[in-house]
């Protein structure tokens, strides 16, 4: 049987977000959605800008991949 540190609701960016902060401190992490992908369809990922990201240390504007939107950028950078 699995037992989790930490049990995130919901694969939005909050969510992602502190999933993966709780995950790089070694705790044992599951997201779970209620959408069969994760970050899709997009929503609230689209109120964060790259610069706030990038405040975070999440991000950087080398992340950016051509042709990717700011939502696509979020959910992989989240999700890595």
């Amino acid at each position: 049987q699995q037992k989790w540190d930490v049990i995130v609701i919901g694969g939005g960016f909050s969510g992602l977000f502190f999933a993966k902060n709780r995950k790089l401190k070694d705790f044992n992490v599951i997201i779970l959605e209620e959408h069969k992908e994760i970050g899709y369809p997009p929503h609230c990922a689209g109120l964060v800008s790259i610069s706030g990201l990038k405040r975070l240390g999440t991000v950087s504007y080398t992340h950016l991949r051509a042709h990717e939107t700011r939502h696509d950028l979020v959910c992989r950078l989240l999700l890595e």
